[in-house]
């Protein structure tokens, strides 16, 4: 998705998902794939190897970027970030539930940063009071538009409900398509329909997050 992320867009400082340039400034690059995988996915009781991977993961300069690498891709084995298995057993079980609004202003506008389940389901929502069709947000989320729909109509509930019905239970009408139109590929017609925007402030977020607590 890098294609739609434009030069205009505000740096974040989060990971794209796709971006493992990190790798080649970790203290373990260049070691040999026998030693890595010796150090780095030890046994549980090989205590040796435990503490020499901790030892290089203390001078590495993207510590914090790798241990974060492994809790977004969901990665249980072995050593990351200077914590073993077991110690990142706790961030695993949060991220699942994660909502930093950062992550989804960041993905409005362009951005492919992983996502927890919350903060997708914030996105539909900012997606549906921005009036965006079900293929743009396919394109950015990276799903089919089938479940984007689907995103999108559980979205539009909540919001319903959350402001007393001020947002429409269903959406509007869509414009009428050529038959051109209809063949395009989901992609390439999401790509031409994004514009760059700014994503929802921190209080615009919180505040839908409040309204639909309320609600529920």
């Amino acid at each position: 998705m890098y294609y739609i992320t434009t030069h205009d867009s505000p740096a974040t400082g989060l990971r794209g998902i796709g971006d493992t340039t990190w790798q080649h400034h970790g203290a373990c690059n260049g070691l040999k794939p026998k030693v890595a995988d010796r150090i780095f996915f030890p046994t549980a009781r090989n205590s040796g190897s435990i503490a020499q991977a901790k030892a290089i993961c203390g001078r590495c300069p993207v510590l914090e970027t790798c241990l974060n690498a492994a809790i977004d891709t969901g990665t249980k084995d072995g050593i990351w970030g200077g914590r073993t298995e077991a110690e990142r057993e706790r961030s695993h079980a949060r991220a699942a539930h994660r909502l930093e609004y950062n992550r989804v202003r960041a993905v409005v506008a362009g951005r492919d940063i992983p996502l927890s389940t919350r903060e997708r389901a914030a996105v539909a929502r900012e997606a549906v009071l921005r009036g965006w069709t079900p293929r743009r947000l396919a394109t950015v989320l990276g799903f089919t538009v089938k479940h984007s729909r689907d995103l999108m109509g559980k979205a539009r509930h909540e919001l319903h409900q959350a402001t007393g019905g001020a947002i429409p239970a269903t959406p509007p009408a869509p414009e009428p398509q050529d038959a051109y139109e209809d063949e395009r590929d989901d992609m390439t017609t999401g790509a031409e329909e994004f514009d760059a925007l700014e994503g929802p402030t921190d209080a615009e977020l919180a505040q839908q997050d409040a309204d639909l607590g309320q609600a529920a």
